[in-house]
């Protein structure tokens, strides 16, 4: 099964010492990483719990995001699965780079729902137009 993890990867540091961090995706002996954006000393990483430590001074904004990212790839993950699609992991990736969805104007979409089912049941005047 694919999986999907946040990493540091101490081979790429910076010239201030900084490591980059990496959201990677395994499955079936494949890999393939998106970089967050962050950049973090390894005294301000833990390896074990895979988060930043509370000694950075950003760390609550960063666990969150890295959490959303990784919460992302999951979801990704198992709606290719549910899809009876492989979730490569260049598939995966290449989802997470896409805008996340967003819920803003989702209650004009509902109500536009609302009043084309009414239309097809007739029942368009039940809405109560008050316009002026």
């Amino acid at each position: 099964m694919a999986t999907a993890s946040v990493i540091a990867n101490t081979s790429k540091r910076d010239t201030k010492g900084r490591m980059p961090l990496y959201l990677r995706v395994r499955n079936r002996g494949k890999e393939a990483s998106l970089y967050t954006g962050y950049k973090i000393l390894s005294k301000d990483w833990n390896p074990k719990t895979h988060q930043v430590r509370k000694s950075h001074r950003d760390h609550h904004i960063i666990n969150s995001k890295l959490k959303e990212l990784l919460s992302r790839a999951e979801s990704g993950i198992h709606e290719m699965i549910a899809l009876s699609l492989e979730p490569t992991p260049a598939k995966v990736i290449s989802s997470l780079r896409k805008p996340p969805e967003s819920n803003e104007g989702s209650f004009v979409r509902f109500f536009h729902t609302e009043l084309v089912r009414y239309e097809r049941e007739g029942r368009y005047n039940t809405v109560g137009w008050v316009l002026p």
